[in-house]
């Protein structure tokens, strides 16, 4: 049941992402992407929610929704272009992540305690 799960929130997650990239640029469709699949990881991991819903939501739901090949492709592709572009963005990506998954965690605590 847990593979079926995970199978059908990664469907969800992927749609998601579509969506994201449908109504914005390809540059920003990554990061945007990212940091809500970090958002909502974020506040998933302060939950009291069960251990397999927290396991199905991370894998299939934010694993079909971020993504890190799509990073990779635009670092190689800047990095043609300037060295220190590549750099600010994976600084960006990898700075914007952190802050949003916690933020994210802060205030699923603040607003939704009970969960």
């Amino acid at each position: 049941m847990t593979i079926v799960s995970i199978f059908l929130a990664s469907g969800i997650g992927a749609i998601l992402r579509y969506l994201v990239q449908t109504y914005s640029t390809q540059t920003n469709a990554v990061i945007i992407s990212n940091l809500l699949g970090c958002f909502l990881m974020g506040g998933l991991f302060v939950t009291k929610v069960n251990q397999d819903l927290k396991t199905i939501l991370a894998i299939g739901l934010c694993g079909g929704l971020t993504t890190f090949s799509s990073l990779i492709q635009q670092f190689s592709s800047q990095s043609e272009q300037s060295q220190t572009k590549a750099i600010l963005l994976i600084a960006t990506h990898v700075l914007g992540d952190i802050l949003v998954y916690s933020l994210g965690a802060y205030l699923t605590k603040k607003f939704f305690p009970q969960l």
